[in-house]
């Protein structure tokens, strides 16, 4: 029987779900979903769903039920911190009002030492990993896990966030860009007394901004917030929103970008006024076209942010100009777009076609590249691989440095072929592919979650796998050297 891995039973953060092996969605859904990451192949992303708009205010959407508390801040925003007996903020950490009193949050700041980074450390050796190049953060003190595993390429290389036991009643989320710790965050721990849950859906990074996301839940309720601050003053600590929803609604996503604080629903992105939060400037918004599911992801030039969709448009947003739908994938009419996604230098997607193996698979699928900077890259773009059986997967596609990483397949019933991670020179189509077909049964389980980011040197994915000494199924972020994967498979 498979079962959701919960605070209580570890005394740190849940995990977020596996349920779709999208890792943008993961993000979105946070732990009011939880679901057993060892429960085997699992489908692509979930299908496409629009989004309710009405005339309220916040741009006209309710975003499944949650109501914005963050047009001012509550009466308990002078509340001291207080998570229970023995929490308190260590010296020269800073603590953040405005937050529900079970969810009073410190953050560290530069006058006390940085808490220890989690290492990169050589793989294990399993089926899945042999002769790879392949470091996994993770660390060999059994009492810190990392959780919610997060990466991005933003410019300044890659970040992750980790979270980990500081004693007995706390929980630390440590946020590091390669091995140099950015930014952490005490959570008071749950008591035995408490009815209530303060856990941390996901940290995000950026190259100018570091934030948490506290999410209270207890009593049938549900309290989520936003926490930012700038990387260059980590004692500015700004509750940038707060609201309570249903418990079965969706979460929004929140996070950080070089551009600023964003929040978005499936179908709408702005990004945030850090000095105002109120003042929202539109990233992306596709009500017209029934609320087609996407979350920004690709940082792009002149702070703009790109936004894949499920449906294959491909939006640009950037602030004080109107949101640019840069290739629509409608004009396929042959097939549809299944991956998309850009590094400011190069435009690539994923084309599925034929047979639908499942709700998110095709029988075939083709790869295309153009310039980001032609005006319509549709139009334009270059056939790297075509008709391959590995390229008919749904999720996100990830671009950088002259290559391109994405999912080829999910392992879904009557599919022949393995689930795993391709990786794809955009020069000239050579590949290498990253199978995991070990049940997870096995002690020797590994599964592919989905792409994280890329830079010149590593290609950085999500991945399942079961983490000694209790031997349970963890996620985490691992990574491989390019340069020694060997000489790959000729298109």
């Amino acid at each position: 029987v498979c079962t959701p891995h919960s605070a209580s039973e570890s005394g740190t953060f849940p995990l977020a779900a596996a349920m779709n092996r999208s890792p943008s969605l993961i993000a979105l859904l946070g732990p009011a979903i939880l679901a057993c990451a060892g429960c085997g192949h699992t489908e692509g992303p979930v299908s496409d769903a629009g989004i309710a708009v009405d005339s309220a205010t916040d741009g006209g959407r309710r975003d499944g039920g949650i109501i914005d508390l963050d047009s001012g801040l509550p009466p308990e925003a002078s509340v001291p911190v207080d998570g229970g007996p023995g929490f308190t903020c260590d010296a020269g950490w800073v603590p953040i009002g405005g937050l529900p009193k079970e969810c009073q949050v410190c953050a560290w700041t530069p006058d006390a030492s940085a808490p220890p980074a989690i290492p990169w450390r050589t793989c294990p050796a399993l089926p899945a990993t042999a002769g790879l190049p392949c470091e996994i953060l993770q660390s060999a003190d059994p009492g810190i896990r990392t959780v919610n595993p997060f990466a991005r390429s933003n410019g300044s290389g890659v970040v992750s966030t980790s979270a980990l036991l500081n004693a007995t009643n706390s929980a630390r989320v440590v946020l590091q860009e390669g091995n140099a710790v950015v930014g952490a965050y005490d959570y008071p721990s749950p008591s035995a007394s408490s009815s209530s849950l303060c856990t941390a859906r996901v940290s995000p990074v950026s190259s100018t901004m570091v934030g948490t996301t506290p999410v209270k839940s207890g009593n049938g309720v549900v309290e989520e917030a936003f926490v930012a601050a700038p990387r260059l003053d980590l004692k500015d600590q700004r509750v940038l929103y707060r609201a309570t929803k249903e418990p079965d609604a969706f979460s929004l996503f929140l996070s950080v970008f070089e551009a600023g604080p964003v929040r978005a629903t499936f179908g709408q992105a702005d990004l945030l006024d850090f000095e105002q939060p109120s003042v929202r400037y539109s990233l992306y918004n596709a009500t017209s076209y029934g609320g087609d599911i996407g979350l920004p992801r690709d940082e792009l030039p002149n702070g703009a942010l790109g936004t894949a969709t499920a449906r294959g448009l491909y939006w640009v947003g950037q602030k004080g100009a109107p949101p640019l739908l840069k290739v629509d994938g409608r004009r396929y009419t042959d097939g549809k777009i299944m991956s998309i996604g850009s590094d400011g230098t190069d435009i690539a997607w994923s084309r599925g076609f034929g047979l639908s193996l499942g709700t998110h698979e095709r029988e075939h699928g083709d790869l295309w590249k153009a310039s980001f900077n032609d005006p319509d890259p549709f139009a334009h773009a270059t056939k790297v691989l075509t008709n391959d059986a590995i390229f008919g997967a749904e999720g996100d596609l990830v671009v950088g440095c002259g290559y391109a990483v994405f999912n080829s397949r999910y392992g879904s019933s009557g599919n022949p072929a393995a689930a795993g991670i391709a990786l794809v020179r955009l020069s000239d189509g050579r590949r290498w592919l990253f199978n995991d077909t070990v049940p997870a049964a096995d002690p020797g389980f590994w599964q592919y979650i989905g792409p994280e980011a890329l830079d010149c040197t590593h290609a950085y994915v999500q991945v399942a796998t079961r983490v000694p000494p209790a031997n349970v199924i963890e996620y985490a972020i691992v990574r491989f050297k390019i340069a020694d994967l060997g000489p790959g498979i000729a298109p």
